[in-house]
C-alpha cells in the first residue's frame, strides 16, 4: 500500500512550513545582526570618545593616564579591547589587547584578524595631540548575540504557532479530501446489483477521469450482467419448450 494521501499532504505541508520557519530564523538573524552591529558600532564609538577624552586631558596636563586596562565587564563587553597610541608609541592597552596596532586603517571602522579570530576595529584620532585610540571586539560576539536575539524572538512564537499551523493544515487537508471520502463511502456501500453511474457534480476535477472510468466500468458490467440474464432466460425457455421435431420423435420399441 502507498499510504494515506491525507497524511502525506499533512507531512509535506508541515515540511514546507518548517523550511519557511528556518528561512524566517535566518532572515531574522541577519536583520538582528545588522541591528546589533549598528548598536555595537555606536558603543565602540562612545567608548573610543570617552577613552580619547580622558587620555587627552591627561596629556594636556602632562600626566600619565591613570588607567592601564579597561575594567572587566559582564556579558558581551568582556571581549572589548583597546589601545592608546601617541605617534608610534603605545601608551596604554587593555589586558586582552596585543602590543601591535589593532587594524591597519588610519581612522574609522575596519577589520582585523588576531590569533585566527575576526575583529571589528575602530580607530579614532586626535591630530593636535597626536593620539590614536584603537578599539576592537570579536565578530563572533555579534553573530552569537544576533542568533540569541533571533531565537528568543522566534521560539516563543513558534511554540504557539507550530501546533496551530499543523492543526489548520490537518483541517484544510481533511476538508479538501472530503469529496473523496464521500465517494469512497458511496461506492463501498453499493450492492452488487447497484450499477448506476456515480454522479459527477461534486467530484473534484483531479479525480474526475478516475470516476468517469469507474462509470464506464459499471456500464460494461451492467451490459455483461444483462446479457447473462438474457442468455439464462433463453436457455430456461428452450429447456421448457423444445423444438417441434424433437417432440414428435418416436421412441424406439423394445
Amino acid at each position: 500500500m502507498s499510504g494515506s494521501i491525507g497524511l502525506r499532504l499533512v507531512l509535506s505541508l508541515a515540511l514546507v512550513a518548517e523550511v519557511a520557519v528556518c528561512v524566517s530564523v535566518l532572515a531574522t538573524k541577519n536583520a538582528a545582526y545588522q541591528e546589533t552591529g549598528a548598536l555595537f558600532d555606536s558603543r565602540m564609538e562612545a567608548a573610543a570618545e570617552a577613552i580619547l577624552d580622558v587620555t587627552r586631558l591627561e596629556v594636556i596636563h602632562g600626566q600619565s593616564p591613570v588607567f592601564s586596562e579597561m575594567p572587566v565587564m559582564e556579558g558581551y563587553q568582556r571581549a572589548f579591547m583597546f589601545q592608546v597610541w601617541k605617534g608610534q608609541q603605545l601608551l596604554l592597552r587593555s589586558a586582552n589587547a596585543p602590543s601591535n596596532p589593532l587594524g591597519n586603517q588610519e581612522e574609522g571602522f575596519g577589520e582585523a584578524v588576531l590569533s585566527g579570530q575576526s575583529l571589528r576595529v575602530l580607530v579614532r584620532r586626535d591630530a593636535p595631540h597626536d593620539l590614536a585610540i584603537r578599539i576592537a571586539e570579536p565578530e563572533d560576539a555579534r553573530s552569537h548575540l544576533s542568533m540569541v536575539i533571533a531565537v528568543q524572538t522566534l521560539v516563543p512564537a513558534l511554540l504557539i504557532t507550530t501546533p496551530l499551523l499543523l492543526l489548520l493544515v490537518w483541517l484544510a487537508v481533511t476538508s479538501s479530501l472530503r469529496p473523496l471520502t464521500l465517494l469512497r463511502r458511496e461506492v463501498s456501500s453499493r450492492s452488487p446489483e447497484h450499477l448506476k453511474p456515480v454522479r459527477l457534480e461534486d467530484v473534484p476535477r483531479e479525480v474526475l477521469p478516475l470516476v468517469k472510468a469507474l462509470n464506464e466500468l459499471f456500464e460494461r458490467v451492467k451490459h455483461s450482467v444483462e446479457g447473462e440474464k438474457r442468455f439464462t432466460a433463453d436457455a430456461a425457455l428452450r429447456s421448457m419448450n423444445p423444438p417441434w421435431p424433437a417432440r414428435n420423435v418416436a421412441r424406439p420399441t423394445l
